[in-house]
């Protein structure tokens, strides 16, 4: 080898090992940067953890205060449930009682209704009884009157007089009779005079309540104080008040117009006495 080919050999040397060290230099300066990057990123890394538990410790936080106002609304949900509950039940109960309270003014407009009708037959049936009680004493006074022509008996006559209460409505009828221009009672008449005041009593009663349109006949019993000729009389002036006339006599009294029946032509079952039951 020669002079020139190891110089050559040696500076070929020298230029690559100076190629090495400018590559170590740079592997250097690389090895420092990625050092400073490392120790930015453990840095970053350490702050990033930092930050991580920051915010992990507000996460617990605010789940704790989830937790709490999800138990507050659960709370406040379960009492909004109850008292809606509640509410809903008051309302049931008030509509309840508003049917009930309906069901009552229906009730209620039936019995106004009721009452305005019973209230009209109470007055209807008032009318009818005070236009029948004045009636009987025009249907009595008349009756008295034929009984004053036709018999002529010892008094001066008699009438009903209607004694009324503060309402108007009659409380009782009092008969009155006239002896010698005095007012007296049938305690002071004779027995026939006494029938004679009951026939007018009883006539007048038939007339006044239209007693023939549901019992056609007039029957005449018990009268055994009147004279045989007052008793014709008395019949002669009845025949015309119903459609049939039943008169009782004794045989002394005589025979009466129509048709005559006597116990004689009766047909007894037993003569035996009838026995009282309880």
């Amino acid at each position: 080898e020669t002079l020139a080919e190891e110089v050559e050999r040696h500076a070929a040397r020298q230029r690559e090992a100076e190629r090495k060290q400018r590559e170590a230099e740079s592997l250097r300066e690389e090895v420092k940067r990625l050092r400073l990057d490392v120790e930015e990123s453990a840095a970053e890394l350490e702050q990033l953890e930092e930050n991580r538990d920051a915010l992990e410790g507000e996460l617990t936080e605010l789940e704790s205060a989830l937790d709490e106002q999800e138990a507050a609304v659960d709370e406040e949900l379960t009492d909004v449930t109850v008292r809606i509950n509640e509410c809903e039940r008051r309302l049931s109960e008030k509509r309840q009682e508003l049917a009930d309270l309906e069901d009552e003014r229906e009730g209620l407009a039936a019995l106004r209704e009721r009452r305005e009708e019973l209230d009209a037959e109470l007055t209807a049936l008032r009318n009818r009884k005070r236009d029948a009680q004045t009636e009987l004493v025009a249907q009595f006074d008349e009756a008295m009157a034929a009984v004053m022509e036709r018999f002529a008996p010892g008094f001066g006559g008699a009438h009903l007089r209607l004694q009324t209460g503060p309402d108007g409505d009659v409380e009782r009828i009092d008969l009155v009779i006239a002896r010698e221009g005095r007012e007296t009672t049938v305690d002071a008449l004779s027995e026939g005079e006494v029938e004679l005041v009951g026939v007018a009593l009883v006539l007048a009663g038939y007339r006044a309540f239209d007693v023939d349109e549901r019992v056609p006949a007039v029957v005449v019993d018990g009268i055994g104080q009147l004279a045989a000729e007052h008793l014709h009389n008395l019949a002669e002036y009845l025949q015309d008040t119903g459609e049939y006339l039943v008169t009782t006599a004794y045989p002394e009294v005589g025979s009466f117009d129509g048709r005559t029946i006597s116990p004689e032509e009766w047909d007894v079952v037993s003569d035996d006495a009838a026995t009282p039951t309880d």
